[in-house]
């Protein structure tokens, strides 16, 4: 593809969907300076696609998400996995160690970013997309608790809980801020918590 559009010439803009999976395991702020240690097969995909397209030396624009959520996200993943369990006001749930931080952005605001990058100057670069804010599992939890007027009982399954796992993760986004200063604020994670709660279809969940 990139080959392609070298040759056509007519492509005004390249952006790349890479991921914040390709900085691997790092504690804290990360920022697009630090260098890339993948360290699944997803993130060493990633960071593969990356250099190829500077093998091609085609002119792109390279973004990292950190996790984003929102509704129509598959029930594998984290978020919509508690929701569908409160949803189905289901009694317990398993999940592993819930007093871990990571950043969560809206799919909705994701999509405005992506939008602000393609109708601004760049052309060229690496940039994360992220909230900037570390929120606790226990936390998204404890709110859904509240927004579906009961608690839930937490199984900590063994399968769940990742060896040397990193206690707080989150992104650093001045760098883009900083090529557009006007783009969109993120969207806090309790009104993307209500939004999927209260304005999502119902998943079915065949494991009560």
């Amino acid at each position: 593809m990139l080959r392609a559009i070298k040759k056509t010439k007519s492509v005004k803009k390249i952006v790349l969907a890479s991921s914040s999976n390709v900085y691997g395991n790092v504690e804290g702020s990360i920022n697009e300076n630090m260098p890339p240690k993948p360290v699944n097969h997803y993130g060493i995909s990633k960071l593969a696609m990356e250099y190829a397209a500077a093998a091609e030396g085609v002119e792109c624009i390279i973004a990292r998400p950190f996790n984003y959520t929102g509704i129509g996200q598959a029930e594998h993943f984290l978020v919509p996995k508690i929701v569908s369990h409160f949803k189905h006001r289901l009694k317990t749930i398993e999940l592993g160690n819930i007093d871990v931080y990571r950043d969560f952005s809206d799919v909705r605001w994701v999509g405005n970013i992506y939008t602000s990058i393609i109708e601004s100057d760049i052309t060229s670069g690496i940039f994360n997309i992220c909230s900037e804010k570390a929120v606790s599992l226990k936390y998204i939890i404890e709110y859904l608790e509240k927004l579906a007027g009961y608690k839930i009982a937490i199984k900590v399954n063994p399968a769940f809980v990742r060896e040397n796992e990193i206690e707080i993760v989150s992104g650093d986004m001045a760098l883009l801020r900083q090529y557009i200063p006007n783009s969109p604020k993120p969207i806090e994670i309790d009104n993307t918590l209500e939004w999927i709660y209260k304005e999502g279809s119902a998943i079915i969940h065949t494991n009560a």
